[in-house]
């Protein structure tokens, strides 16, 4: 039997979060595990396994038009800001992701 992961909860609402950012198709959210010292994640409703199998243009502009609020939201809030996505091994959930962050790496 699949378990569902951390993002699949979160959209179902088991997981509550701070929301960033929300459509009809994005969600962008304040991790609750972050990696950095600000964690913003930034991922669609529907299920995508990584950048490489995204081929709804309309969903490609509309993801890359909320990393863009989300990552200006932070820069202006922070100074700065590093978008970043993972792919093959790097992930560690198979599903498109952005993480926009600030900060140090937290310690682990």
């Amino acid at each position: 039997m699949k378990t569902d992961s951390y993002y699949e909860r979160v959209l179902k609402g088991e997981i509550e979060v701070e929301v960033v950012l929300e459509t009809e198709n994005i969600l962008a959210f304040y991790h609750t595990q972050p990696i950095w010292a600000v964690h913003i994640v930034v991922i669609p409703k529907v299920e995508v396994d990584s950048l490489m199998q995204l081929k709804d243009n309309d969903l490609i502009l509309e993801m890359t038009k909320s990393v863009k609020v989300v990552a200006t939201f932070v820069k202006e809030k922070h100074g700065a800001a590093n978008v970043l996505t993972n792919l093959g091994e790097y992930q560690s959930d198979n599903r498109l992701l952005w993480h926009v962050y600030y900060g140090d790496k937290l310690e682990e």
